[in-house]
Order: structure tokens, then C-alpha cells, then sequence
């Protein structure tokens, strides 16, 4: 809520969201400004007989100090507000998610043309593969939340290809999280990039049935590992790990996945990494026949199937690695306000990074606000925000993927 102030009552540090006449027959450039100096006070107080101070776009301290103004005015939404200018930058996140957003879509592209050849039996671009690999892993290395989030960008039309994408993002996440030093990471994210190109060799009617397949089609789909790995061993530089990936990425722990019915030890730990990562996109991933489910209903089923189907610290480590509160989930704090998930504090899992959405009436907010709650700047805060609750996607008509599409077309 707007607070009317009279102009000698303003002070530098207070953001004015509306004057007492129309903008354009002011001096200023723009529609909503901080004043940040004497200069600009000088100009309101000769244009303006009052103005409209925005309380939670401006320093907590100059909004204190304001004549008549009782203190429940600078409330912890105002607090947010404040720190969040010293911690984060909207616009520097979407600098790095708009970079992120442009390689995904380089390697998109590649991955039409590899399952083209795939389909046709042509030998595949590896080097073209290995470098735009090569250019995740920096990436991923970093900045990894931003490439976690834009793996919620999902086509069920494309869903091979998107797939194949998102487990090798999420692959290098996972590898980067666990401690693999670079070259293991381009071999694990080339591995993941290319394991599925297999199946495009199973005949299109089985591969896009929008239905459950029956009996005897899917043991037609069960071959796509291994015409996946002969493709692959045309290639006689690619690493030994990649063509594993491809292999034998649907064994299980206990012996009853295939292509061979490995069990335990004698499946490849870069396999065993790759398939945890494969079913997680593939559950939370929409399909004609099931709806995606969300990060924590996905994680959920994944802990239960270990260690029957997947190992159980490798399992662990992949819930850790994803996070308490996965990025792209929708959230509210303990002062009211509603925003995305945007990254994650490896040192305090509890305290992730949030775009603020609404505020503490649920109402949209004029300017997003990216607040890192685990910052020193809650240090003198009495009572800092905290996240209270997971809400579903969609809760007060926020979509998280809607959100991640604006900032994108934004740049």
C-alpha cells in the first residue's frame, strides 16, 4: 500500500510510485524511481506538492523516519524488500538465465538433427556434441540453478528430445553436486545427452503411441538401449562410460531392469547416476497416458525404490543434490508473500534464493524482488523470512514455468 508524503518530508532512500500530477508533465524519465540524491529531491519538491511513497521498494530506515507513520508501516515484507536490494539482482538473474536459456536451445537444436541421423542410421556429429557438453559443464559449474529451473520447460510433442536434454542437465547438477571434477562431468553429460538416441530406431507408430504399450510392444522398445550403443560404437572416440550410458541405462539394483539383467556392483557408477536422473524427468515429465508429478511427489517415489531398483546412498545424495525445496517450486514465507524458488544454498538447504511474486496480501507486485534468505543481512533482523510452505503450482494463479517464460522474452 502506497503512503502519501508531502514533499519536504521526503528524504533520499524512499522509492516514489506515483506523483500528485501525470508523469508526463514531470521532469523525470520514468514511471516509479528511488531518490538517490539531493538532486532528485530537489526536482520533487519544485514539480510536486506531495507524492506517493511505494513502502516496500524503500530503505526500511528513511520509511522509519517518515513523520506520523506508526511502525507496523515497516513491516518484514518492507524488511525483504530492503536487504534484497544489497543481496540480488532481478536483472543479473535473468542476464544468466537468458545465457543459460540460449544454450539449451544450441543444443536442442543439435539434438533434432542427432535424432534425424539417429532415425535415418547415420553416424551421429560427436564432436559438435562433445562441445556444446563442454559449454554445460562451465555452466553448470557456474551457475546451476538457472539450467535446473529451465528443465521445467517441457513439450510433450517433443518429449525425446527434451528428455534427453534435461537428464543431461540434470546429470551434470547431479555429477557437480557429488564432487565429479570436469572431465568426468563432460563424459557423464555427453553419456546422458546421447542415451536415448536409440530410440529413434524403434518404429514411430510404438515410439509415439500416446498410450500405455501393449506386451509386445514394449519388448520392441526394450531393444532401444543396445541400437542406441551399436550406433554410438561407430564412433571408436567416444568413451567407454558414454556407450555404458547408452547401454544400460534402464538396469536396476536387483537385476530386473535390461538390457542384460545387470544387478549391483556390475552396473557402471556413471550408469547407475544417469538412470537415477533418466525416471526422475521422466515422472515429472507430462505424457498423453499420466500427468508429470511434481519434484517432491518424484523424489518420493524414487526414495522408495531403493535399493530394490537403485542404490541407496546414490539416492540420497540425488535428493540432496535436488534439495529440500526444488528450484521452480512455488512458495510462501512467514510474512505472506508468495514467489519461485530460483536457487539453492548448498551450506543452508533451508534458506534457498526467491523471487518474489506477491505481496503479503497475495497481490501481484509492481517489480519482482530476488531475496537470498540466507544472507548476512537477516543477521540483525528479528524476525527473518523463512519459507512456512510448498504451495501447488498454480496456487494464487502462479505458474512457476509462466514466471520463467516472462523473464526470459523480457531480455
Amino acid at each position: 500500500m502506497n503512503i502519501k508524503v508531502d514533499s519536504d518530508a521526503l528524504r533520499t532512500g524512499l522509492y516514489v510510485a506515483e506523483l500528485d500530477r501525470p508523469w508526463l508533465e514531470s521532469p523525470f524519465l520514468f514511471q516509479g524511481f528511488p531518490i538517490n540524491s539531493e538532486e532528485d529531491l530537489r526536482l520533487l519538491r519544485e514539480v510536486c506538492r506531495y507524492v506517493f511513497v511505494d513502502p516496500e521498494r524503500s530503505d526500511a530506515e528513511a520509511v522509519r523516519k517518515l513523520p506520523g507513520i506508526p511502525p507496523i508501516s515497516v513491516d518484514a515484507p518492507s524488511a525483504v524488500s530492503s536487504a534484497a536490494k544489497l543481496d540480488s539482482s532481478v536483472n543479473d538473474y535473468r542476464d544468466q538465465l537468458v545465457a543459460a536459456h540460449e544454450l539449451r536451445e544450441s543444443i536442442h537444436v543439435f539434438l533434432h538433427q542427432a535424432m534425424e541421423d539417429a532415425r535415418l542410421g547415420h553416424s551421429i556429429d560427436t564432436p559438435s556434441a562433445r562441445r556444446l557438453v563442454s559449454s554445460l559443464v562451465r555452466r553448470i559449474m557456474s551457475n546451476t540453478s538457472a539450467l535446473m529451473w529451465l528443465t521445467q520447460l517441457k513439450k510433450q510433442d517433443e518429449y525425446t528430445s527434451i528428455h534427453s536434454l534435461n537428464v543431461s542437465i540434470l546429470a551434470l547438477a547431479f555429477g557437480h553436486f557429488i564432487g565429479l571434477n570436469e572431465e568426468d562431468l563432460n563424459v557423464l553429460g555427453l553419456g546422458a545427452l546421447l542415451h536415448d538416441l536409440g530410440k529413434l530406431q524403434v518404429p514411430a507408430e510404438i515410439l509415439n503411441k500416446p498410450a500405455r504399450l501393449t506386451p509386445e510392444e514394449f519388448v520392441e522398445m526394450k531393444k532401444h538401449p543396445a541400437l542406441g550403443f551399436e550406433l554410438l560404437s561407430r564412433d571408436d572416440s567416444l568413451p567407454q562410460e558414454v556407450l555404458q550410458i547408452a547401454l544400460s541405462h534402464h538396469e536396476r539394483n536387483n537385476g530386473s531392469g535390461y538390457t542384460a539383467g545387470d544387478e549391483g556392483d556390475r552396473i557402471p557408477y556413471f550408469v547407475k547416476l544417469a538412470s537415477i536422473v533418466d525416471v526422475y524427468d521422466a515422472i515429472s515429465s507430462d505424457r498423453v497416458y499420466h500427468r508429470g508429478a511434481s519434484p517432491q511427489e518424484t523424489l518420493s517415489i524414487i526414495y522408495k525404490m531403493a535399493p530394490r531398483e537403485f542404490d541407496t546412498d546414490i539416492v540420497q545424495n540425488f535428493i540432496q543434490c535436488i534439495g529440500v525445496y526444488p528450484v521452480g517450486s512455488l512458495v510462501e514465507l512467514n510474512t505472506g508473500e508468495v514467489g519461485v524458488l530460483v536457487g539453492n544454498n548448498p551450506s543452508q538447504k533451508l534458506k534457498p534464493q526467491v523471487l518474489l511474486i506477491t505481496d503479503r496480501d497475495k497481490r501481484p507486485r509492481p517489480a519482482q524482488i530476488l531475496v537470498n534468505l540466507a544472507s548476512s543481512s537477516w543477521n540483525d533482523v528479528a524476525d527473518p523470512p523463512i519459507v512456512t510452505k510448498v504451495l501447488e503450482l498454480g496456487s494464487y494463479g502462479i505458474q512457476p514455468v509462466n514466471v520463467l517464460h516472462d523473464l526470459i522474452q523480457a531480455q
